[in-house]
């Protein structure tokens, strides 16, 4: 072979080398791009962020969120995507200015369901996210729990807390009153009169007193103050909703009902603001059945409530009695967009 035919056989196989390196990254690129990197992505099914960080199954979560279909399984990939808007204004601002961030526990003296003639202390437990700034007013959420079931234990099975930061919310976990006759227990006043004594309920002062004061210390969005309760505690949002319509904008029922006679006596008809409303019940619960959460989603609409207007009803099949913290986006930001008017 002479040195030209040498050279010219180096200069193709050279070029034929940088064609194969350039090419063989071609498919590689394709499955590793950045935005598709995790070892499930194009695989038909969004894996955010349950077996992929966010933003690395973006092919797959981009065409779920599109669908409209079942978005409640893939609501923080969606919300990750289109994260909420800030209000375009203020909103109500209580303008308080303590700027203390994380949790704090604090007392309120109220009226003791047993004997309205003395008070009672009822603690809660409050928390600001860190990117609170008192400039600029957050929306508060009142958390309650169930029947017997601490205050304290509410952050662990909810994952408000989460939820809190992501969305810039304040959170009160609150105490149902330590009763002492009879059963001794933790138990909301969802077993009152309603018929002859609704106004005089102490839960509804202790909700109004834990509002007012937390308006007096923190910067608060007074137009969104919501409730959401599980079990005793969502029947208690659900009536506090209804009966303090005036400054709650809204709530999130989870496995509730209501008792004594609030459907019968108290709620057969209404000529105020329809209180914007999500119900979550699971058709296997075995302590709260789920004629008592169709009940609640049936009075509305015979009083005017509109689904998917001021109501949204999720019946959750192979669900028990428990709270569905994979749809906190979901209540939160039907909610959010209902201010007080």
């Amino acid at each position: 072979m002479s040195n030209s035919q040498h050279l010219a056989f180096i200069g193709l196989f050279s070029l034929q080398a940088a064609l194969v390196l350039l090419c063989a990254g071609c498919d590689d690129e394709k499955k590793t791009s950045p935005l598709d990197s995790c070892e499930f992505a194009r695989d038909g099914v969004c894996d955010e962020p349950v077996n992929c960080p966010f933003n690395t199954d973006e092919t797959d979560c981009v065409a779920a969120c599109a669908t409209g279909v079942n978005l409640h399984l893939f609501a923080a990939a969606c919300a990750y995507r289109n994260p909420p808007v800030e209000p375009p204004d203020d909103g109500d601002p209580s303008g308080g200015a303590l700027h203390v961030t994380g949790y704090r526990d604090a007392t309120l003296s109220i009226p003791d369901g047993e004997n309205l003639a003395q008070n009672v202390d009822r603690h809660y437990r409050i928390y600001v996210p860190r990117a609170y700034n008192p400039d600029r007013s957050m929306p508060l959420v009142i958390a309650m729990a169930g029947h017997r079931v601490t205050h304290y234990s509410l952050d662990g099975y909810t994952q408000l807390i989460r939820s809190a930061d992501e969305n810039g919310f304040i959170v009160i976990d609150a105490e149902q009153q330590w009763r002492w006759e009879g059963e001794i227990r933790w138990a909301w006043w969802s077993d009152w009169s309603w018929y002859s004594a609704a106004a005089d309920n102490p839960d509804f002062d202790f909700i109004v007193d834990l509002i007012d004061r937390t308006a007096s210390e923190y910067n608060i969005d007074l137009s969104r103050v919501y409730l959401t309760g599980h079990s005793r505690g969502a029947s208690m949002a659900f009536t506090a909703a209804i009966e303090l319509s005036d400054i709650i904008a809204g709530a999130c029922v989870q496995s509730g009902f209501t008792e004594f006679g609030y459907l019968d006596y108290r709620l057969t008809s209404w000529n105020k603001r329809r209180v914007p409303m999500v119900f979550m019940h699971g058709i296997q619960d075995p302590d709260v059945t789920i004629d008592k959460g169709d009940a609640l989603v049936d009075r509305l609409l015979e009083l005017g409530w509109e689904d998917g207007t001021d109501l949204l009803y999720y019946r959750l099949d192979n669900v028990t009695h428990r709270w569905q913290p994979w749809l906190n986006q979901t209540w939160w930001d039907f909610l959010n967009e209902r201010p007080l008017p």
